[in-house]
């Protein structure tokens, strides 16, 4: 943890996080690459944010949302705030891909 890190209930927030940045923002077109996810699938992840908060940021790229959109829709569902983090990287399309494809090759006890 840098000196510029806070922690808050335990976790560690980085200094370009922040807890609000508007309502209803649009997701990337990178973003829509993989589907969402609905149903039970949906709901457990809902309950789970309801009862231990975001633990990780929803990433933002030109005011869009590019990583964490069902994060950002359960959020809205669990009447939880979203936090924010910009996205700073070089390649959006592969950071997409990388964040998403590694934790869906996980079944739902897993992830």
């Amino acid at each position: 943890m840098t000196m510029t890190d806070e922690t808050k209930n335990g976790i560690t927030r980085h200094p370009r996080e922040r807890d609000t940045m508007g309502d209803d923002l649009p997701f990337h077109p990178l973003a829509d690459v993989l589907p969402l996810i609905e149903g039970a699938e949906f709901d457990r992840l809902v309950a789970d944010i309801r009862e231990h908060g975001l633990l990780n940021p929803i990433t933002v790229y030109d005011g869009k949302i590019l990583d964490g959109r069902n994060r950002y829709r359960a959020c809205r569902a669990a009447g939880v705030a979203p936090r924010y983090v910009e996205f700073d990287g070089k390649d959006p399309a592969a950071f997409v891909l990388s964040q998403n494809l590694a934790r869906r090759h996980l079944g739902p006890r897993f992830q």
